[in-house]
């Protein structure tokens, strides 16, 4: 009887640490999928960032191709200036 008892113990200890693992490995797996969570909202994020960057360089360049137009006409005028006036007016 003395045995059984101490055998239905090791038992009854056994299913307790299996089912504290098993808490355990179902907590690590809740970390691990928030992880991920954060590190999808992350990406989404910084996707969103890059596109938004892609546009502004966009504009930017479109920009800076308006301005060399404008400083090409304006040095053009100024050569022009320069021959028909000379330069040290």
């Amino acid at each position: 009887m003395r045995k059984i008892r101490h055998q239905e113990a090791k038992n009854l200890a056994l299913e307790r640490r299996y089912k504290a693992d098993l808490q355990k490995l179902e907590n690590y797996k809740r970390a691990f999928d928030i992880n991920a969570e954060m590190i999808e909202s992350i990406k989404s994020d910084f996707m969103a960032r890059i596109g938004s960057l892609h546009q502004y360089i966009e504009q930017l360049e479109h920009m800076n191709t308006k301005l060399h137009s404008i400083v090409a006409k304006q040095q053009q005028e100024l050569d022009k200036y320069i021959t028909k006036y000379g330069k040290d007016i």
